[in-house]
């Protein structure tokens, strides 16, 4: 997810010739799970879905 997350919103972090450690950027990686969690929860909600057969699922792919 985590990786999904920088290559969508945030494409131009990849390319910049700088270096920055993992807790310079964890605080917007981590809003950013939490609020795709959400949205998941959301969905499984409104389809009558088990959030567990969601993750099998992605962890199947």
């Amino acid at each position: 997810m985590v990786e999904d997350i920088w290559t969508e919103n945030w494409p131009e972090l990849l390319r910049l010739d700088v270096s920055f450690t993992p807790a310079d950027v964890y605080p917007l990686v981590a809003k950013r799970c939490i609020s795709e969690l959400r949205k998941m929860q959301t969905n499984a909600e409104l389809t009558e879905t088990e959030l567990t057969d969601i993750w099998r699922h992605l962890s199947s792919e």
